[in-house]
């Protein structure tokens, strides 16, 4: 319970701080082994206009937070194609559109899930670089 409390705080200081001196630009929250946990879409909904999350965790769980994302109706997909790794490993990058009725201007996603082992940089490195304009 401490993390959560904390990591909220965190969260709604960096949103209201960067809120008031981003000039409009996008505001990111990237979470790295991100979990099941919801934290980054509560920081999402603080400012659903503006801010885009980035998730990064294992393969594992990323398919079952995606899927959850998806039967919850909560992410309107757009998943890139798989990314072959040098180490000849897998990484999948899911993003998409988070639905929350106050979004006004969601055309672009908003929603980026990593899916890499942390352990391989070559795998993480092609996953972010396929992310990233």
């Amino acid at each position: 319970a401490a993390r959560v409390a904390i990591m909220t705080f965190l969260i709604e200081e960096f949103v209201t701080y960067h809120s008031t001196t981003s000039s409009g630009h996008p505001i990111n929250i990237v979470l790295i082994g991100c979990g099941l946990d919801v934290l980054s879409l509560y920081g999402y909904s603080l400012q659903p206009n503006t801010v885009r999350v980035y998730e990064i965790d294992c393969p594992e769980i990323c398919a079952l937070k995606y899927d959850a994302l998806l039967s919850m109706d909560m992410l309107q997909s757009s998943t890139l194609p798989e990314i072959e790794t040098t180490s000849g490993g897998q990484s999948v990058v899911h993003q998409g559109i988070l639905k929350f009725p106050e979004v006004t201007t969601a055309n672009a996603p908003n929603y980026v899930l990593v899916s890499a082992d942390l352990k391989d940089t070559s795998s993480f490195q092609a996953s972010l670089d396929s992310t990233l304009d």
